[in-house]
């Protein structure tokens, strides 16, 4: 058992490929915005979570910890002399203690280069506003520090990994397995564990049955798939997409663009990931606005 499903398929520090030699971070010369102000960081070491309570904190202990190299508050290297051995060398060690070698030569354990990252992430906050989110990411990421310290396997409400451990142990006690003779048993929970459909998957069995911690409720998850955030160039598309569902106009987007196909057509560049509001997406819907309902089928890409 290994705590990261994606470390032993890690084989290089940066490549410009996302299918085969993966490597920490992806390289590839994707914006997907304008390239004279924004430059896309792809990291694809991450593993993909059921957990709310993970995906909360892995995408925002990674934002709070950009935010402190922008504003040059990180003062270590923290450097790895072999990122993609201790990637490995980490997801093998369940008790989260295995030293790792830095490029200056010291040995830290990755909990111990956390709690480093973590205490400038304190002085961090009394030095600049941060939002509520953010305060209330640094507490949970303290609380998960502590506990791994402690005891990993306490966390088996909130972390991944040790949720399903913990549900291969019971599932071993009840049918008497071990871990010598699991493996086949062992992939079929793994994978059902995963499975993202909300009635076949062990994840959301044991989230029903109020046994992981969850972040959101299940109103702000229904919320979210029609709603956009309100600050960003989501809300434009947001927006565009449902006046088009309404008037059946064929068109499709992306991340960058808006295109509009038949009698209108048209595209339009949103390269600015902040902008909520575009006078050329407002001119174009008015036109919609004013159109026939087509009986054409619309496309989204």
């Amino acid at each position: 058992y290994t705590i990261s499903q994606r470390a032993n398929y890690i084989c290089q520090k940066i490549s410009g490929t996302t299918t085969n030699d993966r490597s920490i971070i992806n390289t590839r010369d994707e914006p997907h915005a304008d390239e004279e102000n924004y430059r896309r960081l792809h990291v694809i070491v991450g593993d993909s979570n059921m957990s709310e309570y993970s995906t909360y904190l892995k995408t925002g202990v990674v934002a709070l910890v950009l935010r402190m190299i922008e504003d040059g508050f990180v003062n270590k290297d923290f450097s790895l002399r072999n990122p993609v051995k201790a990637v490995k060398d980490i997801s093998e060690d369940l008790t989260c203690t295995r030293k790792i070698k830095l490029d200056n030569g010291k040995k830290m354990s990755a909990l111990d280069i956390q709690k480093d990252y973590f205490d400038l992430a304190l002085k961090y906050m009394h030095t600049r506003p941060l939002t509520p989110m953010e305060i209330d990411i640094i507490q949970k990421w303290g609380y998960v520090l502590n506990t791994l310290e402690k005891d990993p396997f306490q966390l088996d409400r909130e972390v991944d990994w040790v949720i399903k451990y913990k549900l291969l142990e019971d599932y071993m006690k009840k049918h008497d397995f071990s871990w010598t003779n699991l493996h086949e048993n062992a992939l079929m929970l793994d994978l059902q564990y995963h499975d993202i459909r909300y009635d076949k998957s062990l994840y959301y069995i044991l989230e029903r049955n109020d046994l992981v911690d969850r972040i959101l409720t299940e109103r702000q998850i229904q919320e979210a798939i029609t709603t956009p955030p309100a600050d960003t160039r989501a809300k434009i598309r947001g927006d565009f997409i449902k006046l088009a569902k309404e008037k059946k106009i064929h068109y499709n987007l992306d991340w960058s663009y808006i295109r509009v196909g038949n009698l209108l057509d048209v595209r339009i560049m949103c390269d600015n990931p902040f902008q909520t509001e575009n006078r050329r997406v407002t001119d174009l819907m008015r036109i919609i606005e004013k159109s026939r309902p087509t009986r054409r089928k619309f496309r989204l890409y």
